[in-house]
């Protein structure tokens, strides 16, 4: 198949300083990937000032006003930061913007030492033409910015047929070191998109409210009490955001084997950063934002969340039925922090022990005991559960119930309960 791409046009920052301007952060963005229902865009900024803590970027279709891409990540160490950004394929037309639509491409950098936030827009228009048509910042005083254009030029055309990349492919497994007490019965799993080497997990019942953050070399960097809570069965765990934008941690407590629970819970706190903490910090305890949840048809076991990023909206998925249902939370209820769930469907088969959704809102990982399964959906993360999905590689584990997808939605990783059980990842 033969893909069209435009061409880009770097998104133009202002100086990160007082006073005087300093050299301008320069951001670079690719051209568009496209698989299988999935595309991609990458952005790569350097200068990033020491102050810069947070860079955020989020895509938006003109059209239709909807976010179709967003990430926000920890700059790390160095002035270089290199992003890639699932967006909707909707947005595109045979990976190319729509000719009478357009994509706003939003950076912003944040940091408690910057003495102000500073945002750019760009614009890229139809499958031409592509400027950058608005650059604000709040600039203190009277400074005057500094700006750089970059333009990256499009390939040459793809000749021939070509036949898409497969979606998380899997095809690399690398067990990590593995993870000890007190994680005896991980249960969830989210990886972290701010730092690429933490994940963050849980126990099941029997433990105190609190979450664990775990690096590759399976030793955990952190424990986050939860303050005011008590567990009953927490069963999963997603990255999501709150209604700032921020990165947050949902923890779910849904679990009810016999069905018999008159709500559940979800609590939401804000990820926090373990970047340079020694190993084995216990972090202040948070007092979480409390979602107090029921279901609309009687009380059901289930064990995994799912966040959508684009919409704010959670999704509850069952396990003991033959065909497991999907429950929606909306953005409002999570907001409110009560709520009765939406059934939305059932899925092609039962027994989900764990999912994790890909940023860009159209591609869903789910686990049961014997298999990791992709679906996807240009539609969304409803239409892509409602499908049959397609199996991935999977080597069944003593009980594997947690994964979680990496920020990129190119590899995924699992967890087993049980004592010194090594994180597992399976990349391209």
């Amino acid at each position: 198949m033969s893909i069209r791409v435009p061409t880009l046009v770097g998104l133009c920052l202002m100086s990160l300083v007082s006073g005087a301007v300093a050299a301008p952060l320069r951001v670079q963005v690719g051209q568009p990937t496209c698989r299988t229902n999935t595309a991609a865009i990458s952005v790569t900024a350097s200068g990033v000032p020491v102050g810069a803590r947070r860079v955020r970027v989020t895509v938006r279709q003109h059209s239709s006003g909807r976010v179709v891409g967003y990430v926000d990540r920890v700059p790390g160490r160095g002035a270089t930061v290199r992003i890639r950004i699932a967006i909707k394929p909707s947005a595109l037309t045979g990976c190319t913007v729509k000719s009478d639509d357009a994509l706003e491409v939003r950076v912003t950098l944040r940091g408690s030492q910057l003495p102000v936030r500073r945002t750019a827009v760009g614009r890229i228009n139809g499958p031409s033409l592509s400027v950058v048509d608005d650059v604000q910042a709040d600039v203190p005083g009277n400074s005057a910015p500094s700006i750089e254009l970059v333009t990256i030029p499009a390939p040459a055309p793809v000749v021939g047929p070509t036949a898409p990349a497969l979606l998380l492919p899997g095809t690399t497994r690398t067990v990590s070191g593995a993870v000890g007490a007190p994680v005896t019965e991980a249960s969830g799993l989210a990886w972290s998109q701010s730092e690429a080497d933490v994940f963050w997990t849980h126990n099941d019942s029997g433990d105190s409210a609190r979450v664990f953050a775990v690096g590759w070399d399976g030793i955990i960097r952190a424990t986050l009490p939860l303050a005011g809570v008590v567990a009953r069965d927490i069963e999963d765990i997603a990255l999501g955001t709150d209604p700032g934008g921020a990165e947050a941690l949902f923890v779910a407590d849904i679990g009810d084997n016999s069905a018999v629970r008159a709500s559940i819970d979800v609590y939401r706190v804000a990820e926090p950063s373990v970047l340079g903490l020694p190993a084995g910090t216990t972090l202040g305890a948070v007092a979480p934002h409390v979602i107090h949840l029921s279901y609309p048809d009687g009380a059901r076991d289930a064990e995994a969340l799912v966040a959508d990023r684009t919409t704010g909206d959670l999704y509850v998925i069952t396990k003991r039925e033959a065909r497991s249902r999907v429950y929606r939370v909306t953005a409002a209820q999570v907001a409110a922090g009560t709520g009765v769930m939406r059934l939305v469907g059932e899925m092609p088969y039962g027994g989900v022990v764990g999912a994790d959704a890909c940023a860009g809102g159209t591609t869903v990982v789910v686990k049961t005991y014997d298999a990791v399964r992709v679906h996807q959906s240009p539609l969304g993360l409803v239409a892509a559960l409602m499908d049959e999905g397609s199996a991935r590689p999977y080597v069944r584990e003593p009980q594997g119930e947690a994964i979680a997808v990496d920020a990129a939605c190119e590899s995924y990783a699992t967890l087993s309960e049980g004592l010194g059980q090594s994180l597992v990842r399976y990349a391209p």
